[in-house]
């Protein structure tokens, strides 16, 4: 899960929260180009993360056959659609199960200069999420020219060590996205919908400082009601605001665990050290999420974890 956490922070991504039980697995595939950034995942869990897109980037997200598909910001892609997050964003990117999705990032001015060239000047990239729906026949070639890609780089990279042939792939990707957008139609996130995604990045980034919080003192200091971000929360994360903090709170404990030394350490001192005083409940509620005892996790092997 380290080496996963560490290439989707090339996104932006913070807090990788696993919502669905055992252990999490994901493989996970790069490509960087001149002006393009490919990363593609296969993942065996629900889990939730919240993403921020580069403050000059695009990012682009693909939905791939086999499996459930990403949502983002509320927003669930289906397949033949894509979904584009404009530069700056911060949004939670949610699967709900097993999941393959693909992303391409790109800077905003690229996108810009390229759909312009194309379009006799007429065109942008919405600032906030977006579902686009591209004919089939231009879907499927991204879609296509993305999976080759990704091939590429998984079997013969030596293929993309060459500057022309690396620079002809990005060349046909970025036409393949410009044509989506140009010849499909958008729906954008109205105003409503981009305060609320707001409202929960808040409160995940409230969360990710101080794990001690109370939900009612996180909401007087947003200035919103217990109801609406309980609502906001439903929609983007799943779950209520007060199990969602305890989830972070669990996986803290399950990560302090994993680090320390058992012959040195115990269950009650972690899980103290964490705000848990009840240890028959956290027992209860880390075995229901993770399948396994507490003190399970203290004991195995150091290597094992990875």
């Amino acid at each position: 899960m380290e080496d996963f956490e560490a290439a989707i922070d090339a996104v932006g991504s913070v807090g990788l929260l696993v919502t669905g039980r055992g252990r999490f697995r994901a493989k996970l595939t790069q490509l960087s180009l001149d002006r393009l950034r490919l990363i593609g995942t296969d993942e065996r869990l629900a889990r939730v993360a919240l993403v921020r897109v580069p403050p000059q980037g695009v990012l682009v997200s693909l939905a791939l056959d086999g499996g459930t598909l990403p949502i983002w910001g509320g927003i669930e892609a289906r397949l033949g659609e894509i979904i584009t997050i404009g530069p700056g964003q911060k949004t939670h990117a949610r699967m709900v199960g097993p999941c393959r999705w693909g992303i391409i990032l790109a800077s905003a001015r690229d996108l810009f200069e390229y759909g312009a060239a194309m379009r006799d000047g007429h065109f942008h990239v919405p600032s906030g999420i977006a579902r686009w729906h591209p004919p089939a026949l231009a879907e499927r070639q991204l879609r296509q020219l993305y999976q080759t890609a990704m091939r590429m780089a998984d079997v013969r990279s030596d293929v993309l060590a060459d500057a022309v042939a690396a620079h002809g792939l990005e060349q046909q990707l970025f036409h393949a996205m410009i044509n989506c957008m140009i010849e499909g139609t958008a729906e954008e996130e109205d105003v409503t919908s981009r305060r609320r995604r707001d409202l929960v990045v808040c409160f995940e980034e409230r969360i990710q400082t101080d794990r001690s919080q109370r939900v009612a003192d996180i909401c007087a200091t947003l200035g919103t009601s217990m109801r609406l971000l309980r609502k906001c929360t439903h929609q983007h994360l799943n779950v209520a605001p007060g199990r969602y903090l305890r989830l972070r709170r669990l996986q803290d404990v399950r990560q302090a665990l994993r680090s320390a030394d058992p012959h040195s350490t115990t269950v009650l001192q972690v899980a103290s050290q964490h705000g848990f005083h009840n240890l028959g409940r956290l027992v209860r509620e880390y075995r229901a999420v993770y399948g396994e005892l507490p003190s399970a996790t203290l004991r195995r092997p150091w290597m094992s974890h990875i």
